[in-house]
């Protein structure tokens, strides 16, 4: 490389290997990482005993050998952990939502909710809009922002906002929600069940990185 007015220019590239390729070392790569059906149910049965997951874990690495023939790094087990508990809600906790929610409606029809259960009926997603988010909305949707950095609530499911921009560069708040996990198929549930609540309509929107 050179410096050439007050910028650097490439000048050469060697593309050739510095080190041996080792294939056994593809499994530390994100995209050859994966939990395996069976593996997710070992890990979720073990931690509902009350294995704890270092153990837990361990009796995967001794079923298969050793840990260099898992699929997966022991973060990704430890995640998968701490993922299914968020999602074992405490008896009662969901009919207590509803019921918080049903009272808020029964006051103001306009008020509306929906929550999604994963196939075992436990509480995957929740979604709510206040009257004035849904009459904001109708004014200001041009630029909607999408923030889903919150972890306030105890189960650690990420509290996300939906924001609007009124005609003042002033948030508004549209919708909240709490999500069980960050990825494609629930942030699809979310869009697409939001614009329906919310009487449809486009908006581009925002997600901080």
């Amino acid at each position: 490389m050179q410096l050439y007015e007050g910028m650097w220019e490439v000048t050469k590239t060697i593309s050739r290997q510095n080190h041996d390729l080792e294939p056994s070392m593809c499994r530390f790569m994100h995209g050859h990482r994966k939990l395996t059906p069976n593996m997710k149910r070992v890990l979720e049965a073990n931690d509902r005993c009350g294995i704890r997951p270092s153990k837990n874990i361990r009796m995967l690495e001794v079923e298969v050998g050793g840990p260099e023939n898992l699929s997966c790094l022991a973060k990704d087990y430890r995640n998968f952990i701490e993922n299914e508990r968020r999602l074992q809600l405490c008896d009662g906790d969901i009919g207590a939502i509803s019921k918080l929610f049903m009272t808020m409606q029964q006051k103001d029809h306009n008020f509306l909710y929906l929550m999604q259960l994963d196939s075992d009926n436990r509480l995957c997603n929740v979604l709510w809009v206040h009257p004035c988010g849904r009459a904001a909305y109708q004014e200001f949707h041009d630029v909607v922002s999408f923030d889903t950095t919150y972890l306030v609530n105890r189960y650690r499911m990420p509290f996300a906002t939906i924001m609007g921009l009124n005609h003042h560069g002033q948030s508004i708040l549209l919708g909240c929600v709490l999500i069980s996990h960050e990825d494609a198929d629930t942030f699809k549930w979310l869009f697409s069940t939001w614009i329906e609540a919310i009487g449809g309509g486009g908006a581009f929107i925002l997600m901080p990185s």
